[in-house]
């Protein structure tokens, strides 16, 4: 995902940029975004990161897919059939130009106005450190923490008890972890949760504004348990896991997927 050196304006756009304009074809005043919205060009796909809380012990963005391919530079010029293609263009290292075609995203018509051409404008200036370390912790370039968390992390699930016994419940949610010496990355799929983290001992740390206690089941296995805010103690398994594969792909990692074998009850009647 490495930037290219050359300064010819029609490279493919690679790695991190953020939208700092938006401009129209329906002749409207440019509009600076009072929203803080990125861009991640990756060799996968594209991908749209919109940021919904940076503050000192919560920093939250949403993270989707914009097209099943990478974006490639087409000039400014009309693409696909009806000419209402996505356009890539005054592409170079630093900047690039994404046009489209808005009939899908209605609201505010000073900003995103209906059935008109829409260009954003991206550069590499004034990005947010905290993004940068949270997707250098999906790619494992930080720096390797000194503590045991250190490192890739999948939820089991909840731990509860009936007549008296542990059983664990499966969420409903992919939760993933990746700690490095001084952060943690929470990622659900749609939405990454990048916190402060603060290590005191093996058996205790402090996610963002949570108080967890650990309790180790074995080098790999722990559980993590913390009062949610009603007073209830919410009590989670993790095991030492990789990412999704498909995420692995989008960052160019390769740590083993872990998880619990369960076999159903029933089998595949239709087989």
């Amino acid at each position: 995902m490495a930037a290219t050196t050359s300064f010819a304006q029609t490279e493919n756009p690679s790695g991190l940029y953020k939208l700092y304009k938006l401009s129209y074809d329906n002749g409207q005043p440019d509009h600076i975004p009072e929203f803080e919205q990125y861009k991640l060009c990756t060799d996968v796909a594209p991908f749209t990161i919109m940021i919904e809380t940076d503050t000192k012990k919560r920093y939250a963005y949403a993270i989707r897919t914009d097209e099943p391919h990478p974006y490639t530079y087409t000039g400014n010029t009309p693409v696909g059939e009806d000419g209402r293609g996505t356009q890539i263009f005054d592409s170079d290292k630093d900047k690039f130009s994404l046009k489209w075609y808005n009939t899908v995203r209605p609201g505010r018509e000073s900003i995103f106005p209906m059935n008109t051409f829409i260009t954003e404008h991206y550069d590499r200036k004034n990005i947010n450190e905290k993004l940068v370390r949270s997707l250098e912790m999906f790619a494992m370039k930080h720096k390797p923490a000194k503590h045991r968390f250190d490192g890739c992390w999948k939820m089991i699930g909840n731990i509860g008890t009936l007549n008296g016994k542990e059983v664990i419940i499966s969420g409903f949610l992919q939760l993933y972890k990746i700690y490095s010496e001084d952060a943690v990355n929470i990622y659900s799929g749609s939405t990454v949760n990048y916190w402060p983290l603060e290590v005191k001992s093996d058996k205790l740390i402090i996610e963002g504004v949570n108080k967890c206690n650990i309790e180790w089941r074995d080098k790999d296995t722990f559980v993590l348990s913390f009062d949610r805010g009603d007073g209830k103690i919410a009590k989670e398994l993790w095991i030492r896991s990789g990412l999704p594969k498909h995420v692995q792909n989008i960052f160019g990692t390769n740590i083993p997927i872990n998880g619990v074998d369960v076999v159903g009850s029933f089998g595949d009647m239709t087989e």
